[in-house]
């Protein structure tokens, strides 16, 4: 196993289990989730204007007075169980992605959304070395409690991650098309840039999708694909063939369900059970959705449209990353 494999596995465990897979677990199986992975460098608790590590892009008079502002207003969130210090980092995050260009472009989207459609809740939990995850199952974005303890850049790029996956859902897309992660991580790297931290500090997932990007974009997608098994890619006349793979997954979603029936029969007290077998539900639902987008010329020309602009944006950033 050479050192690239080695580090990819140390930042992205496998999964337990198929209504928890991530991104990057080597499984069939669909994500439900989008994530982004941690990275052990020194914190940076504070928004220190002084610290020349940061060297800002924007000055930070044009950032929100973070303290004062409420997440909802801020960025479309609205954060559920949390400390007075994880909702002060939170906001520190949200004031310094406004300096960026791609974070000012990114929360005035997200506050546009969340005006039509209401604010997106947003926990801290616990993530093992994933720093962030978009469940849109539950339509819950989620972040590690590490998040606290991480350089401040890097939560940034996380939180843009995460919050362009929330805006990516909105626009009536296949749920596990290959190109949300394409383009997620494009913002999640051009992000990083805008902070003008050092690609050596970047995790060994970013670092590897940057030399990809910036030497052979299709060799970005190649191995993006690889990174997850169970994601699909749109190309010219595969539509019915991405269809019938969905078709197989929801026959695999109905046994599941089967089986947890099953389970609670014998168990039905179980709480546990119960919860995952709604989550089932939820999840067969997405897959039918899926199935029938890809079904749809009209819902097939949306995607394909969405899927143009991932590949332009992936183009461009090749020569200017």
């Amino acid at each position: 196993m050479d050192a690239l494999k080695r580090s990819l596995i140390l930042f992205f465990p496998l999964a337990l289990g198929p209504l928890a897979h991530l991104s990057f677990a080597a499984n069939l199986t669909p994500s439900r989730f989008s994530d982004c992975p941690s990275l052990q460098i020194p914190a940076l608790t504070s928004l220190d204007l002084k610290n020349p590590a940061l060297d800002l892009v924007s000055p930070m008079e044009n950032a929100f007075q973070s303290q004062e502002e409420t997440l909802e207003k801020m960025a479309g969130l609205k954060l559920l169980k949390a400390t007075k210090i994880q909702e002060a980092r939170l906001k520190e995050v949200i004031a310094l992605a406004q300096t960026t260009p791609t974070g000012r472009r990114i929360l005035r989207k997200m506050r546009k959304l969340a005006s039509q459609s209401g604010s997106y809740p947003i926990v801290f939990s616990s993530l093992g070395k994933n720093l962030g995850q978009y469940d849109y199952a539950s339509q819950t974005l989620e972040l590690n409690r590490q998040f606290l303890h991480e350089d401040i850049r890097l939560s940034v790029s996380t939180l843009i991650h995460e919050m362009t996956h929330i805006l990516q859902h909105s626009q009536n897309v296949p749920a596990e098309s290959l190109e949300m992660e394409l383009e997620a991580y494009l913002v999640h790297m051009k992000t990083l840039r805008e902070l003008k931290m050092p690609v050596k500090d970047w995790d060994p997932f970013s670092r590897q999708a940057f030399k990809l990007v910036k030497s052979d974009p299709q060799k970005y997608i190649d191995w993006m694909a690889e990174q997850h098994p169970g994601k699909f890619l749109l190309k010219d006349g595969n539509s019915e063939e991405l269809a019938d793979f969905q078709e197989q997954e929801l026959e695999r979603q109905d046994k599941l369900i089967e089986h947890l029936n099953r389970k609670i029969e014998e168990n039905p007290k179980d709480i546990n059970l119960k919860k995952k077998k709604k989550r089932a539900r939820i999840i067969l639902s997405w897959i039918e959705r899926d199935i029938a987008l890809l079904r749809s010329p009209k819902a097939l020309a949306r995607y394909r449209r969405f899927s143009k602009r991932v590949h332009s944006l992936l183009r461009r950033l090749s020569d200017r990353l």
